[in-house]
Formats: structure tokens, C-alpha cells, sequence
């Protein structure tokens, strides 16, 4: 099959205002603080930032729905606190014992028997339980608590950080799809059955094992993981299928691993495991070793082989 001058579709994700907000929420969640009352206030109004307490019947053309209501339910008067968007919005400024009836409709990918629909809650505030501390986002609390000059050249060292590791998974994926359009165009011509069962051999007693030490049979393991005998047979297949059009290219290419590629790959795998390199080649032995850095070594010529369109 064509493996090299193919042109791999592989766009790469630019970094959204949504994903740097998020990992703003991230960070206002995380110093965000919780005091607990000893005893239920009931003798203020109540602000943001309050966990309360509530009971609340919901009702669509007047009528109360099944899941719609309940008798005593917490929620921190705050955006993204679990609730429809609009639910705590009549919450604010109330005394406990109070209650308001608020109303709009569920959003439109909601549960399906409900998504878009009006309804109307009517809400009793029982008593305030807590109070959360929200930071806000601003030049003080990220000169205070991150040591930047603002909140925007926060935002920006975001953009910056989770656009490289955006990269970094980038560069992984676009050889693995280049390696799935390799796949597509092979057609393998046979397949070696004692090959097969090897793997499969090798594979079942893993499971076999993992079920007598946790009271299953073998069948009720598979049962139990959604899987079957013959699926777990189709994987070791693709495996083996896998690993003929991998060395059917080395062959093709004249790739081998020199003594000086296989010392590059241990002190490069040793990196990035955390260990150390007589480890690594302890757990893993050499021939194992060899192999994956033989696999790299094709990727990366198959990589100057094709083109990957953005």
C-alpha cells in the first residue's frame, strides 16, 4: 500500500477564550475559601458567595415533574454551581423563610423530556448555611497570589502554556493519523496464525489470572468488561497485522537501529519514565528497547516522507 507522498489532513487546535477561562475558574476555585456557620443564620439577607439551603417544587404548565423538586438541597449562591444558569438569580438579598417563585426554561441540550421547555421554581430559602470567599479575577489577586504584573499578562502566559501542550499533543497526533492512513492503504496479504495465538495466549492468561484472584471465571471477567473471546481474538490480530506493515517498511527503507540510536533511545525513554537508565533496560530488556526505537526511527521517516495539511 502508498505509505510515503501522501498528504495527512492533521488541523491544529488554536487555544479558545473558553479553555483560558476555564483554567481561570480552575484557579478561583482553588483558593477560593469555605467558612462554615456552627449554627443555621437565619438573621440576615442573603450575598454572594452563601451556601444555602432550599426546598423547591418545579412545575411545567403548572404541573410539578418527576426529579423537579426537593425538600432540603444546597447550593453556593455563585455562577457555575451546578444549577441551571438562572435558577439562584431570585436567591440574592432574601431573608431565610422566604419564598420566590423564578422561572425560564431549560436549555435546549438539557434531558430530552425537558430540553427547552418553560418551567417555573418555586423556591423557599430555609437557612444560610456557610459563606464561600469568590476571589475575582483582577490585577490584584494575580499580583498577590501568582506574582503577575495583570490579569491579562496572566491570561496571556495561559495562552502561551496550554497552546504548547496543545502543540505537544499535536505532534503525537498528526503521526498517528498519518500511521492510520498507512493502515487503510495496506492490504495484508496473510496472516500468521501461531503469531495470533501467542498474543492471544499471552493476553488470556493476564485476564484468566486477574479473574482467580478476584473470584470470577474467565467468562464472567469478560462478562463483566463488556467483551468477548473473539474480540479479544480480532485485537491480537490487528497486532500482528499492525506489526507486518511496520516491518514490511523498515525492510523496504533499509532501517536498523545502531548501537548509537539504541544508546540515544535509553537515555531518552530513562527521561522520560523518571528512571534510570540501567532501570529502564532492567524492566524492559534490550530487545524491547530496540524495537520501540526502531518504530520512532520509521515514524520519523515516514514523517519527512509525507506532507500534514493544517
Amino acid at each position: 500500500g502508498q505509505y510515503k507522498g501522501l498528504k495527512v489532513n492533521a488541523p491544529r487546535h488554536i487555544v479558545t477564550e473558553a479553555e483560558i477561562d476555564a483554567e481561570i475558574q480552575d484557579l478561583i476555585d482553588a483558593h477560593t475559601t469555605y467558612e462554615p456557620y456552627e449554627v443555621h443564620v437565619t438573621d440576615r439577607a442573603t450575598v454572594a458567595g452563601d451556601f444555602v439551603n432550599v426546598s423547591y417544587v418545579g412545575k411545567i404548565d403548572g404541573e410539578a415533574f418527576e426529579g423537579g423538586s426537593a425538600e432540603a438541597d444546597s447550593i453556593v449562591l455563585t455562577e457555575n454551581n451546578g444549577y441551571i444558569d438562572w435558577f439562584e438569580d431570585d436567591l440574592y438579598g432574601i431573608m431565610p423563610g422566604t419564598t420566590v417563585v423564578s422561572t425560564g426554561f431549560f436549555p435546549e441540550d438539557y434531558h430530552e423530556h425537558l430540553a427547552g421547555k418553560e418551567v417555573s421554581f418555586e423556591i423557599t430559602l430555609n437557612y444560610i448555611a456557610g459563606h464561600y470567599t469568590i476571589p475575582e479575577f483582577n490585577d490584584g489577586f494575580v499580583k498577590e497570589k501568582l506574582d503577575f504584573d495583570s490579569a491579562e499578562a496572566y491570561r496571556e502566559f495561559l495562552r502561551d502554556l496550554l497552546q504548547k501542550e496543545s502543540d505537544a499533543e499535536y505532534d503525537v497526533q498528526k503521526y498517528q493519523l498519518m500511521w492510520s492512513q498507512i493502515m487503510a492503504n495496506a492490504e495484508t496479504l496473510e496472516l500468521p496464525t501461531a503469531q495470533i495465538m501467542y498474543y492471544y495466549t499471552s493476553e488470556r492468561s493476564i485476564y484468566e489470572v486477574y479473574a482467580a484472584e478476584n473470584g470470577y471465571t474467565y467468562d464472567e471477567l469478560l462478562a463483566q468488561l463488556g467483551v468477548t473471546d473473539e474480540y479479544l481474538r480480532e485485537v491480537m490480530g490487528k497486532r500482528v497485522e499492525e506489526e507486518i506493515i511496520f516491518y514490511s517498511i523498515v525492510k523496504a527503507e533499509g532501517l536498523e537501529v545502531t548501537d548509537e540510536d539504541y544508546a540515544n533511545g535509553v537515555i531518552e525513554y530513562a527521561e522520560a519514565q523518571g528512571m534510570s537508565e540501567s532501570a529502564l533496560v532492567e524492566q524492559y530488556g534490550e530487545e524491547y528497547i530496540r524495537e520501540c526505537v526502531l518504530w520512532d526511527k520509521m515514524m520519523y521517516t515516514l514523517g519527512e516522507m509525507n506532507s500534514f495539511v493544517e
